[in-house]
């Protein structure tokens, strides 16, 4: 045997040029990753996994809790100030966007060591036509963002209770 025939970057055989990790963790986890964006491509709006890399892997958890009388949407932003923090309530729901900066800096027995870390993300909320948007209020305390926006006295009469029938 030829040792040129050992050399897979020689060889005519396209599937030994792809790259490769070398680490197994980070095989496992982009393959994971192209598995799951592959399965989500089915749904519209559906999260896109890529996204959550540019966002530096953070992307707020969000609640939203309706009553008759408002709708309440409460974000958890650890680490963020409100002016880090920017709100946008349009027509169609709300948007909250933001940048989480962090950076650290340590220097001890002769080492230096420097690390900073960024992400800008952005969740749209769809909210209900019903609602008196410029009315909304909005409360950051502790890392965790509370918007109430009342509802139009109106939004409560069109509501209609269902009874189930039990066959």
């Amino acid at each position: 045997m030829a040792l040129k025939n050992l050399i897979p970057w020689k060889k005519k055989d396209e599937s030994l040029a792809v790259r490769r990790p070398e680490n197994p963790v980070e095989a496992l986890r982009s393959e994971v990753d192209r598995l799951f964006e592959g399965a989500l491509s089915l749904w519209p709006n559906a999260f896109d996994f890529a996204d959550r890399r540019l966002t530096g892997g953070f992307l707020p958890e969000v609640d939203l809790t309706e009553t008759d009388q408002e709708v309440k949407v409460t974000a958890e932003l650890p680490g963020l100030d409100e002016k880090d923090l920017e709100l946008n309530i349009e027509e169609g729901g709300l948007t909250i966007r933001g940048e989480k900066r962090q950076e650290r800096e340590e220097e001890r027995k002769g080492t230096y060591f420097s690390e900073r870390s960024y992400g800008a993300f952005h969740r749209y909320i769809p909210l209900p036509e019903d609602l008196l948007r410029d009315k909304a209020e909005a409360k950051f305390r502790k890392g965790v963002l509370e918007v109430s926006i009342p509802k139009a006295p109106e939004a409560a009469s069109k509501r209609k209770a269902l009874t189930i029938k039990v066959e």
